[in-house]
């Protein structure tokens, strides 16, 4: 009795009619379906299968055409949905800005970071204060310049609800 959220896509090439459509029938399953990024130069879909959005798992998906893959590879990374990993952003392929409320931060969910070296994930280092707070912060996006941090916070001192902040720092100190 519960509805399940399931991944599509809109064809935006102007030869075709512009028309949304089920990604693939494989890929949207019976688990709740959350597109999470596209990385290598959008030839990998990241996404997030869940029962109860807390426990869970995030895949990959090449975009093969195998019609009958029910079994998708879990995305190599430090985020683990059990520990309160959440929203992320990657980077170049190489670096992991995410959310979780995982023990030992700020309090709510904080900002953490980690970096793809010769092949392995570095461990995730909280970016600490001013970024966090006792509040939520969520949602990063990191600037082409690799110095500018975007992530919305419910903190004190904004308009109300989860509001959009800016930050700049240095990646290779913090990791």
């Amino acid at each position: 009795g519960r509805l399940r959220a399931d991944l599509y896509v809109y064809d935006v090439d102007p030869a075709r009619s512009k028309t949304i459509r089920d990604l693939s029938h494989p890929l949207s399953s019976n688990y709740e379906d959350r597109v999470t990024a596209v990385c290598a130069e959008g030839s990998v879909l990241v996404f997030y299968q869940t029962w109860d959005g807390d426990k869970g798992k995030f895949r990959s998906d090449t975009f093969s055409e195998k019609r009958y893959r029910f079994e998708y590879p879990e995305f190599k990374s430090p985020l683990n949905p059990e520990l309160g990993d959440q929203e992320f952003f990657l980077f170049q392929d190489s670096l992991l800005i995410f959310s979780s409320d995982r023990i030992g931060g700020f309090g709510g969910k904080d900002l953490y970071l980690s970096i793809l070296r010769h092949g392995q994930w570095t461990d995730p280092v909280n970016l600490g204060t001013p970024v966090n707070s006792s509040f939520d912060e969520t949602d990063p996006w990191l600037a082409r310049d690799r110095r500018t941090l975007y992530f919305t916070s419910n903190r004190p001192g904004s308009l109300g609800g989860y509001d959009v902040f800016k930050t700049s720092f240095g990646a290779e100190q913090k990791a």
